[in-house]
């Protein structure tokens, strides 16, 4: 059974339909193994909730717009604070909203599940975005030779004086 289930939430992380909501939705309740009458109520509250998502989703994408823009004009940085915190604040709330409307019909194991599957079935970034910049794509630059746990760094005025006959291998710095 296990396997089935995991293998069943891999197709949905992994299909094109989990993208549609409805389809996502009847997905979901299909996984959770629930009667006929949850499972309507079900299908409606996660429709509507990625319905809420992507307007919200939408929403963010503007704020971000509106953020290259912000650091000159200082009242309307204000308001774009004002503004993501808002979307913020609307998301919790909205997930808040899921989840007690969910645990009106489930049980509690079914809701952790629930949740579970929704978090895997989130939709992804299109394929023509621009990856993320992080530390583990593009490192930080460093000067050639520098050590940041030397002792005594380059152009240290503590280094001793390089003595080539000392060691096999000359003077490294």
């Amino acid at each position: 059974m296990r396997i089935v289930f995991a293998l069943l939430v891999l197709a949905l992380a992994v299909s094109p339909a989990a993208a549609e909501p409805s389809v996502r939705a009847f997905s979901i309740v299909e996984a959770l193994e629930v009667d006929e009458q949850t499972g309507n109520k079900l299908i409606d509250l996660l429709t509507r909730y990625d319905a809420d998502v992507d307007k919200l989703v939408r929403t963010r994408a503007e704020l971000k717009a509106r953020l290259v823009i912000a650091h000159r004009d200082a009242q309307g940085a204000d308001k774009l604070l004002l503004d993501w915190t808002a979307n913020q604040r609307a998301f919790a709330a909205l997930e808040d909203q899921l989840l007690a409307r969910a645990r009106q019909s489930l049980p509690g194991q079914k809701a952790v599940k629930l949740l579970m599957l929704l978090s895997l079935t989130e939709a992804t970034p299109p394929p023509d975005a621009p990856p993320p910049t992080t530390y583990a794509t593009k490192p930080p630059s460093r000067r050639p030779g520098y050590n940041p746990d030397a002792l005594f760094p380059p152009g240290s005025p503590n280094r001793p004086p390089c003595d080539p006959f000392a060691s096999m291998h000359g003077c490294r710095y």
